[in-house]
């Protein structure tokens, strides 16, 4: 759990929820997330507050997936009363909690990237959107490779839309070849022999996680000599544009990303005095060898955009925030954003190449800002209404299909979580009426024997093994003893000849013990034969 810093112990308090992974596969990128946000918040409470209340962060950790994101946002909602939530990272966790946060009337400020084909009234889409980044890498893309390209990306909606996106913005026969993966794939032998084959001028990946990563040292076995391309430095295969390469991305591949392009909203290396600023002071807090991206950098600027909403709004009621959050702008440590109608972010986008010191460097000046197009231009239509309309179905079909399956695994997780429990609860009292019950052997007994007699029984009507017999154990060896018991009401004949031959055949057997194995030992049971019977050894430091 991460503290903040509060300005005032006796002003009042409003809640905020901040979700991201602390756990699972996410968790190594999203708690740079969870600090950026933290930062933001504590600034604002150095700085009085907002609306003379302090601001009180609940951190819960979505174990990187939706069933995780939204048990956690349930439980901020509806256990604690909270109606603002920071936080998330893909698509099927936010749509996932539509359902929940419209029945609490909550608001989502979501950071990550959109596909968009949604507008949800109860989420702010802080990220870039589809078109915010597709559209100025494709205008980069034509200006130095304006032909025989390769695209490669991951099978999955967003990818599905932005392949669309880049084929339709390049010129015709511009594309040479195309291929997808499945999520999650590292083997790349097949788009490997079409890339040696076409020998394209550049890459276009929207692959995503492990599988970004891993292209990246495919194609740099592949050895491929790279074409002269635009400004800086050449990389030593064909060029790949990855439309979702990160600082963080940089660090994990090394060598292997030098001279290969990216995109995104944020720069940790733009020379401004408001990013040098906010790079001191994150690092400063977290260490310097904390790395920035554009997933940090909207974390922490959406936290001001609400503010400003709120402080506009001078109430903390969702709907007079949503109301009053159309048309803030907040100067950003990139550059100004501004919340549009369509609850969506205007903002910039560089084209940034990685340096031979695996820095992030913009190869071109930033976009002019963009607004957000969710329906991809649609909604500017002379039937845009209707087009929209239709285009929401089929993402309100996937929103159900999704929250479907999420709902469908997290009843199958609380089901098993109540088995546990409750086998849990049958342990511990089975445990207390056999400590009970031997208890009271022990004090109606009249000698130790009768006492140990008794305790045997009890444990074996207890745990159901039928059989249970007393060793003593000194130093040197485990001595069987006269007290035994064998309850014979469920055996049949041969059963209790057979127990009988166990018996006869279980000598003791002699071996040298350290002094710490009978201090270890305590009670203990082995199953013998067709587990019908048990062996119940009973280490009784008095009697040794």
């Amino acid at each position: 759990m991460f503290e903040t810093v509060p300005t005032s112990v006796t002003a009042p308090i409003f809640q905020v929820g901040i979700l991201y992974a602390q756990t699972g596969d996410l968790a190594r990128r999203e708690r740079s997330c969870i600090q950026a946000t933290l930062m933001a918040i504590d600034e604002i409470n150095q700085q009085g507050g907002l609306l003379g209340h302090r601001l009180r962060p609940w951190v819960g950790d979505t174990a990187s997936c939706a069933t995780g994101f939204v048990a956690q946002a349930r439980h901020l909602i509806v256990d604690r009363g909270i109606s603002i939530l920071f936080g998330g990272s893909t698509a099927a966790m936010r749509q996932a909690s539509l359902s929940l946060l419209a029945a609490h009337d909550a608001l989502l400020w979501y950071p990550a990237r959109c596909e968009g084909l949604e507008t949800a009234r109860q989420v702010f889409y802080t990220g870039l959107c589809l078109n915010q980044f597709v559209l100025p890498a494709v205008d980069w893309l034509t200006q130095y490779w304006d032909s025989n390209l390769y695209c490669i990306g991951t099978e999955g909606l967003f990818a599905q839309l932005q392949q669309p996106l880049v084929r339709s913005e390049l010129w015709s026969g511009a594309l040479a070849g195309e291929a997808w993966v499945a999520p999650g794939a590292t083997d790349f032998s097949h788009c490997l022999a079409e890339i040696a084959a076409l020998r394209p001028a550049g890459i276009i990946s929207a692959l995503e996680g492990e599988s970004n990563l891993a292209f990246f040292g495919s194609i740099r076995r592949l050895g491929q000599p790279a074409p002269a391309v635009a400004p800086a430095v050449a990389p030593a295969v064909a060029p790949i544009l990855a439309l979702g390469l990160t600082a963080a991305d940089v660090v994990e591949l090394g060598d292997a990303a030098v001279g290969h392009y990216g995109l995104g909203g944020y720069v940790s290396t733009l020379e401004t005095v408001a990013n040098r600023a906010f790079v001191e002071r994150l690092r400063s807090r977290y260490g310097s060898e904390m790395v920035i991206t554009e997933a940090e950098h909207t974390a922490y600027s959406q936290v001001y955009l609400w503010k400003q909403a709120i402080e506009m709004s001078q109430s903390f009621q969702p709907d007079a925030i949503r109301q009053a959050a159309y048309g803030q702008t907040f100067a950003a440590p990139a550059g100004v954003l501004r919340i549009e109608a369509n609850h969506y972010v205007q903002q910039r986008c560089w084209i940034v190449q990685v340096s031979p010191e695996q820095e992030l460097y913009p190869v071109t000046e930033a976009s002019p800002p963009l607004a957000p197009e969710p329906w991809l231009g649609a909604e500017h239509l002379p039937q845009g209404p209707l087009v929209t309309q239709l285009l929401a179905r089929v993402g309100t079909n996937q929103q159900a299909q999704r929250a479907q399956a999420v709902a469908q695994e997290a009843q199958q997780q609380l089901i098993t979580q109540l088995k546990v429990e409750v086998l849990q609860r049958q342990r511990s009292e089975q445990q207390v009426r056999l400590l009970l019950a031997i208890r009271q052997v022990v004090e109606q007994a009249g000698t130790a024997r009768d006492a140990l007699t008794g305790a045997i029984q009890c444990i074996s009507q207890e745990t159901g093994w039928p059989y249970g017999e007393l060793w003593l154990p000194d130093e040197n060896r485990l001595q069987r003893s006269t007290i035994w018991h064998l309850d014979e009401t469920h055996l049949n004949e041969a059963e209790i000849e057979a127990f009988y031959r166990f018996r006869d055949d279980s000598n003791p057997t002699f071996k040298k013990f350290d002094r710490n194995f009978w201090s270890m030992c305590g009670l203990q049971k082995k199953p013998i034969g067709r587990d019908r019977y048990g062996l119940i050894l009973i280490h009784w430091p008095t009697l040794t």
